[in-house]
Formats: C-alpha cells, structure tokens, sequence
C-alpha cells in the first residue's frame, strides 16, 4: 500500500517522476512498484468511539461497617475501511469493511468491617470482595472485488463480486471471591491472612475454580522497649509473607473446547460448506497456571530517617505452566495446550 517498508526497499537509483514530474507507476526498466504512486490509489480509514462509565456506590449503616458497589463498563466501536483502486498497480478495485464492537463490564461488592475491640491495643479488620468481569467482542467483516466505482472507495464494495464474509464472537468471564483479615497488636505485630477463589470460563469444567492462599506477618522491632528510645534507629521493621496467584492468560477463549475449521467444497452444481476438527487437540483438563512466592523484608531508618533503606529476599515457583505443546501431525493434530514445567526464580 505504499508502506514505508516499500520506501525503504527500493532501488536508490530509481526514478519517481517523469520529466514532467509526473509520478510514474514503476521506478525502472523492472518495474520495480513506485510506492508514491499506489499511495494515491489506496486508502485505509480507521473510525472508532470509546466511552467509559463509572459507578459507586457506598453505604455505612453502622460505625464500623462499610458496603461499597463498584461498576464500571467500557465499550469501543470500531469501523476499518481499506480500498485499492482499478489503478492500484498490481490489480485493485477491491476493499474491505469491518465492524467491531468490544465491552467490558466489571461489578464489585465490597464489604469491610473494624472489630470493635474494647482494648485499643489490638485491631481487626475483616474484608470480603466479590467481583465479576466479562469480556465481549463482536466483529463483521467483508470483501469484494470488481467494484464497479472506485470514487466512493469501500462503501461501494456491495456492488462487487463478494470474496469473504466473516461473522465471530468471543466471550469471557472471570469472577472472584476473597476474604481477608488484618490483625494488629500496638501497631507492633501485624498479621495478614487472606484466600481468594477464582473461577474463569477459559477452562474445562472440571478445573474452572482454583483457590490461592496468602499470609503475611511484619514485627515493628523499633516499637519494643529496648529500641523504643534509641537515637540511632528510629525504624526497624521485619517482615515475612507467602501466599500463591493464579494465571489464565496464556490461553484464549474456548482453547479447552473442540474448535473446527470451515472447509468450502463443490459437489457438481453445489457450493457446501463443511467443517473439519481444527489443528489443535481439546484439553478440558487444562489447569490454571500457579505462582506462589515467599518474601523476607527489613525495613530501616536511622538517625531520624535520614539514612532508610530495603533488604528482602524473595523466593518465586511457578507451576502448571500453560504452554502449546506440539504433538505428532500423524494424529491429526499438531499441537495442544497443557500444563507442562515450572520456573523458579530467587535473588536479593
């Protein structure tokens, strides 16, 4: 289309424009495509409209408590109009148009609650979250050749010779359940636990939900009596955590299920569409992926903060890896999405 790759490609000897300094078709003897002349006989047109909408909602019927409603939805429309005029050196007279709609739609309910605790040495805050997020495309695509009319580009690829026409849908949904629990003692102990249950419509049915655990824990040593009054540290803080997330993105929609490709055949004066089993193998057992990592943190500052820093170690594993796992074409397949490996990463 005149892009800039064929810019860059051409002969640095060819010759553009005529001595008239018009724009020829071809740059030399063999015909090498002028790109500054299939520019003025192509054109691509990209159209679209986003929005974003925003909703909350927050309720404390008592002191303490708190219900917070989040939603939110996102939506872009797309128009993609691409035409080469009968002129376009090479052949043309031809275009394409498609239309596109994708929608994100996420709802969140949250709810906190602080304890109340007659000690005021100790806190507990409990959170639980619910949420759920769905993804929704639709696309409409079509292509002719022989347009009649190059003048009104691909709104006129109605009246040539129809060569595609492509209709797909895709859909996925992923909700989350967590409940956590934040425990503190003077501000000096401090434990967290929380346990989140996802499920995605990615995978099979027997491996939808997966559970991922964490806890975490974080000693103030400078809030101890022996460190309380020190001059020279003025923050010391120890800290430990594990816990486990999970995965699914590195497969997509329906990749568990038996997809099939669409075959055309001619059976004397019919035209049949078929459909055979695609190139990769179902996989209902496919898993979610899991990483789960364990941490040791020191926090510290000295002389009043004017000296702080970080020292953590970290130790990462993950597991189920999803990969496409290629397999023997003799089974009529040749590949398939499993959960193969493990990584393991550790530093300072």
């Amino acid at each position: 289309y005149g892009s800039f790759n064929q810019f860059m490609t051409r002969p640095p000897y060819g010759i553009a424009y005529d001595a008239e300094g018009n724009i020829t078709q071809y740059i030399n003897s063999t015909n090498d495509q002028n790109p500054l002349y299939n520019m003025q006989h192509v054109k691509d047109q990209t159209a679209q409209d986003m929005f974003r909408i925003n909703a909350f909602m927050e309720v404390r019927p008592f002191k303490g408590f708190s219900y917070k409603f989040n939603a939110t939805q996102y939506a872009r429309f797309a128009e993609v109009g691409s035409y080469k005029t009968s002129q376009y050196t090479g052949g043309g007279a031809g275009g394409s148009i498609s239309n596109s709609r994708d929608y994100n739609f996420v709802i969140e309910n949250i709810v906190n609650y602080k304890v109340p605790i007659a000690n005021k040495d100790h806190s507990l805050n409990l959170t639980a979250v619910q949420s759920w997020d769905r993804d929704y495309m639709t696309k409409l695509e079509a292509e002719a050749s022989d347009v009649p009319v190059d003048s009104f580009w691909w709104n006129m690829i109605g009246d040539g010779v129809p060569t595609k026409i492509n209709r797909s849908v895709s859909e996925s949904i992923l909700v989350s359940y967590l409940a956590r629990a934040q425990y503190s003692y003077k501000d000096r102990y401090i434990v967290n636990a929380a346990v989140r249950y996802d499920g995605s419509s990615r995978f099979g049915a027997q491996n939808k939900w997966a559970m991922f655990p964490s806890i975490a824990g974080a000693w103030r040593i400078s809030e101890e009596e022996f460190l309380k009054n020190s001059e020279a540290i003025s923050n010391l803080k120890l800290r430990l955590s594990w816990g486990s997330v999970g995965n699914q993105n590195g497969i997509g929609n329906y990749e568990t299920l038996g997809n099939t490709a669409s075959y055309d055949m001619q059976f004397g004066d019919n035209y049949i569409i078929g459909y055979l089993p695609g190139n990769t193998i179902p996989n209902t057992r496919l898993r979610w992926e899991t990483t789960t990592s364990t941490n040791y943190g020191l926090d510290f500052g000295l002389f009043d903060g004017r000296i702080s820093g970080t020292v953590e170690y970290y130790n990462t594993r993950t597991t189920d890896l999803l990969v496409s796992r290629q397999i023997e074409s003799v089974l009529g397949y040749t590949s398939m999405l499993d959960n193969l490996g493990e990584t393991k990463t550790n530093g300072f």
